[in-house]
This record gives C-alpha cells, sequence and structure tokens, in this order.
C-alpha cells in the first residue's frame, strides 16, 4: 500500500513539473535564456573587437554587433547608476553601470544622452532577435515616463536613428528626439527584398522633440506582422508635456501588411499625441492591407486631455484596403477624427469614440468632421461609433464615387454641422426613408423596397441612441418599427440602408411622452459616449445596444 501511494504521489510530482513547464510559452522561455549585453558607455564608437568585454567600453553600435553573432540574438541594455536611479538593479560582476560621472548624463532630468554622429549609419538591425530594452535592470519601472535613456538624433544630418531589415526584434524603455530626412525609426525589406517582420516597438518608446521626418515608417510587401504597443508620440516627461514630432507619429506604405498599433489590453495602448504637420496614422497605397490600429488614443495627452496636436487623427488613402480601425479614442484634430480618401475601398470603422474623451462624457470634438470619406472610398462599413463635439458635423461622405458605404448603430450627437452629410451624390445620392406616424412605441413609414431601416434618438434631432432595425416590405418599402418599452428620447429620426449604401438621417419628429416636441432653441446637450460594456451614456443614463450586426459582414 505504501508503495503504492508512493507511486502516486511520484506521478503527481512528475505531472505538475511538466505542467509547470508547458505553461511558459517556447518565447518566453528563449528570452529568459538569451545572453544580456550592457551598454556603459554614451559615446556613439564605431564596433572594435574588444568591446563589450569585461572592463571594457560597451557602445551601443559594438553591443549590437555582438548581439547579431549569437544564434537567436542577445538582449542589450545597460544597469544605471543606483546613487542616481532609485530601484536600479546593480550590475553584474565584471559589468560597469551608466555612471553620473558620464559626458552625456543630465542631472536635471536624470537622462542618459547617447547622441547620434551626424551623417552616421542609423543603427542597423540586420539579424533578427535582438531586443534593445532599457528598463529591464529598473526594478520600478512603469512605463515611458520612467525612461532613463535616450537616443538623440539633434545634431543634424541623420536619416534613420535605428533601421530594422530582420524579423523578432524588440525595442523598449527608451526616448527618440531629434531631426531625420525619413524616420527616427525604419521597419523595411533588406537589399535581398527579404521583410522585416514580426518585431515588436514598445512597450516603452517615446517619440518627442522629433525637429524632421516621422517618428516610425514601416513599408515594403514582405514587411508584415509588427506590432506598435504602449508608447508615446509627441510627449514627453510624465506624459503631459506636448513635444510635436514634425511628420506622422506612424507612417505605413508600400504594400506593407499585417502590423497591428496598439491593441486590446490597456497596457497596448498608444498615446499618438502631437505633430506638427503629420496625423495619428497613415495607410497609402494600393497593396497596403490588413492591418489594424486598435485601442490608443489620438491626439490626448495621457490624461484623456486635448493636445490640438494632429492634422488629422487616422488618415488612410491612395488605394489602401481592408484596414481597421478599432476601439480608439479620436479628439481634438486640426482637421478631421478620421479621414478616408481616394479610391480606397473596405475599411471598418468600429467602436471608436471620435470627438469624445476616454471618459466618455468630456467634448476632445475634431476642427471639421468625425469621419471624412472623401472622392472615392467605397465598402466602408463605419459601425457602433459614438462621434460627437465636431465643429462641421458627424460623418460626411463627397463625390459620386464614394459608393457602398455603410453606417450603422452609431451615436451621433451634439455635432454642430449634420449628423450624417452625403454630398456630390455620394452613396447613390440614396434619400432617408419617410415617416408615416411616430407614437411612443413605434414608428411607421415607407422606405426602398427590401431596405434595412434604423432608428434612432436623440435630445436635438440627432441620432445619439440607437432603438433599433426593421426590413422594409419587399414590394412596396413600407415599415413598422417597435420599441416594446418605448422610444427612449424626445427626437426620433431614421436611415435606411440600401445594398451597402446608407442614407443621410431624415428630420426628426417628435416622440409622444418622450418630453418636449424638440428643441426651438440651442439647448445644452448631456454629454455621451462610450460606454465599456457596449453601449452608449446619454448623461448618467447607459443604453445598451442590442440588434445583431452579423447583416453588414459582407464583401465585395
Amino acid at each position: 500500500m505504501m508503495i503504492r501511494v508512493s507511486r502516486i504521489l511520484a506521478v503527481i510530482a512528475i505531472t505538475s513539473v511538466v505542467q509547470m513547464f508547458v505553461a511558459v510559452s517556447p518565447t518566453a522561455i528563449q528570452a529568459q535564456l538569451k545572453p544580456r549585453i550592457f551598454v556603459n558607455t554614451t559615446q556613439d564608437l564605431a564596433a572594435q573587437p574588444d568591446h563589450c568585454l569585461p572592463g571594457n567600453l560597451c557602445p551601443i553600435r559594438a553591443a549590437l554587433e555582438k548581439s547579431e553573432s549569437v544564434s537567436g540574438g542577445a538582449i542589450i541594455t545597460a544597469c544605471l547608476d543606483p546613487a542616481v536611479v532609485p530601484g536600479a538593479t546593480r550590475c553584474p560582476g565584471g559589468r560597469e553601470p551608466l555612471a553620473q560621472d558620464d559626458r552625456n548624463f543630465n542631472a536635471a532630468t536624470g537622462q542618459w544622452s547617447i547622441p547620434l554622429t551626424p551623417a552616421s549609419l542609423p543603427i542597423q538591425m540586420t539579424k533578427g532577435g535582438t531586443e534593445i530594452d532599457f528598463s529591464l535592470m529598473l526594478d520600478e519601472y512603469v512605463g515611458p515616463s520612467d525612461n532613463r535613456v535616450v537616443f538623440d538624433g539633434s545634431g543634424g544630418g541623420l536619416q534613420i536613428a535605428i533601421q530594422i531589415e530582420s524579423n523578432d526584434n524588440v525595442l523598449r524603455g527608451f526616448d527618440l528626439r531629434g531631426g531625420y530626412s525619413e524616420s527616427a525609426i525604419v521597419l523595411q525589406p533588406n537589399v535581398e527584398l527579404e521583410g522585416a517582420s514580426n518585431n515588436q516597438l514598445g512597450p516603452g518608446l517615446v517619440f518627442r522633440d522629433i525637429t524632421e521626418g516621422n517618428a516610425v515608417r514601416i513599408r515594403g510587401a514582405n514587411t508584415v506582422n509588427n506590432r506598435i504597443i504602449g508608447s508615446w508620440c509627441g510627449l514627453s516627461g510624465d506624459g503631459r508635456s506636448v513635444a510635436p514630432v514634425s511628420a506622422d507619429c506612424v507612417y505605413l506604405n508600400s504594400g506593407t501588411q499585417g502590423n497591428v498599433i496598439g491593441g486590446e489590453a490597456p497596457e497596448d495602448r498608444n498615446l499618438l499625441a502631437a505633430s506638427e504637420l503629420g496625423v495619428g496614422v497613415k495607410i497609402e497605397n494600393e497593396r497596403t492591407t490588413g492591418n489594424i490600429i486598435r485601442g490608443n488614443w489620438l491626439g490626448l495627452d495621457i490624461d484623456g486631455s486635448p493636445t490640438s496636436g494632429l492634422f488629422t487623427g487616422v488618415l488612410i488613402v491612395d488605394r489602401a484596403s481592408d484596414n481597421l480601425i478599432i476601439d480608439n479614442v479620436i479628439g481634438a484634430s486640426r482637421s478631421e477624427g478620421i479621414s478616408i480618401g481616394g479610391e480606397t475601398s473596405r475599411t471598418l470603422i468600429e467602436g471608436n469614440a471620435i470627438g469624445i474623451g476616454p471618459d466618455g462624457e468630456t467634448c476632445v470634438g475634431n476642427q471639421t468632421y468625425g469621419i471624412a470619406l472623401q472622392f472615392g472610398p467605397r465598402s466602408t462599413r463605419i459601425i457602433k461609433n459614438h462621434i460627437a463635439c465636431n465643429e462641421r458635423g458627424g460623418v460626411v461622405l463627397t463625390g459620386p464615387g464614394t459608393f457602398d458605404n455603410t453606417l450603422s448603430e452609431n451615436g451621433i450627437t451634439n455635432n454642430s454641422g449634420n449628423a450624417i452629410d452625403l454630398a456630390q451624390r455620394s452613396n447613390g445620392r440614396l434619400e432617408p426613408p419617410e415617416i408615416f406616424v411616430v407614437e411612443h412605441r413605434r414608428v411607421t413609414g415607407r422606405a426602398c423596397p427590401g431596405c434595412i431601416v434604423e432608428a434612432f434618438t436623440d435630445p436635438v434631432g440627432e441620432a445619439a441612441h440607437f432603438e433599433g432595425r426593421v426590413t422594409a416590405n419587399a414590394t412596396d418599402g413600407t415599415f413598422e418599427l417597435s420599441a416594446p418599452t418605448g422610444f427612449a428620447l424626445r427626437a426620433l429620426t431614421l436611415t435606411q440602408t440600401q445594398g451597402k449604401n446608407t442614407s443621410a438621417l431624415t428630420t426628426f419628429r417628435a416622440v409622444p411622452g418622450a418630453g418636449t416636441a424638440g428643441p426651438t432653441e440651442p439647448t445644452p446637450t448631456p454629454p455621451i459616449g462610450p460606454s465599456p460594456t457596449g453601449g452608449l451614456l446619454v448623461g448618467r443614463i447607459f443604453m445598451p445596444w442590442t440588434a445583431d450586426r452579423a447583416w453588414f459582414r459582407t464583401t465585395d
């Protein structure tokens, strides 16, 4: 009996050990086994054979050369002087920290700058598998505000700071500043046209005071599946000081595919805050497809306050297709929150707060429209967004080549212009449906035969709250839409969708029993915005989205 019990316990112990190792991913194990190379000087020196040996200088370029000579790459980091940085981990034996007597230590900021030599080559990552992580030796590192190392190209004459032409690299925990005729960081194919894929920028990168060029450019048909997470563009210090870049924060072009800017988790959120001339994210060219912009704050600082720092939040142009803009907060742009231009196709714009802050209440309106589709976009899906406080209107579509664009379940209110504006024969000049009768719990009318009718209510005649949808009669277009508990707000409007084309809103009609007949003069509008559980806040009242949205999941 004792033997059997011992065997059982042994099996349990072995199983537990196996499960413990199975629970750790191969990638995590590989990262733990990577050697570490410690940068101990801020001098930008050409690599020498004796660099990075114990007791010798280890500049960044030599550290990278050493890393790329190791199969699978290494982790490049730095110990920081504990006398300067509380919580800094002491160097292992034989390694020297970046010290406070380093020539490029700034006592006022507590940061070490690595001045990139004017007219020098970029720091080139050509082998793959290297991690440059200056947050690693800081026990209390939380995010970008804790960065202690700066790559500084302010001396001028530089095209690029860091050029990545390989796979599986990671950059974390440092600032970049200065002027670059191209971009601070570029991901691109090498001379053999092999792409740069599965790289990760962030968390903890800060692009600030970029006096020329973009922050990040990702380009090339073989450059795929890269991520930018947990980083700042146009902010410095504690995330409240605006320090703009010159051009775009993130620029995707020349056929790059499958890149993700942001993510679902809060820690993946990028703050793309301020640019002198550019936008938060720009996607361009016909083959640039399948990229995702998700969960970011654009035009806002770390508190969600407006910076008025971007010309446009997101810009997609020049036949780019099948790109996704999901769950972002976009405000305070000097033009549109989102602008789609030219013959772009199949963009999905879903779940964004546009003109409303991350608290779901504060107006951070864009200076023209929330969303603009101009002169050619088609098969765009604008779904379940919250669009408010924009100075010229909610959504505008312009030009006869702009067609097959679907709007559904969006909360649009408190904009200075029209909630939905179809200009210059866009969306096939589809007219709104006709309203016959509005009662407290139902509305009847006529739409195009077989078309989808959606109903909204609003305090002032726009479309704050989605009430439901119905399909019009296939023969004569008549419809009846019911609200079993009564319509929520005092002014009711409708749209209709024929195929993929959606109309503008009807003129509002008063809802009996839901307040006064409608505004006769401008009145304050209760704050609205997104709720984390998938509905709309009107004042402090949560209104859930309930309708099935599978019907619009169509392809060309």
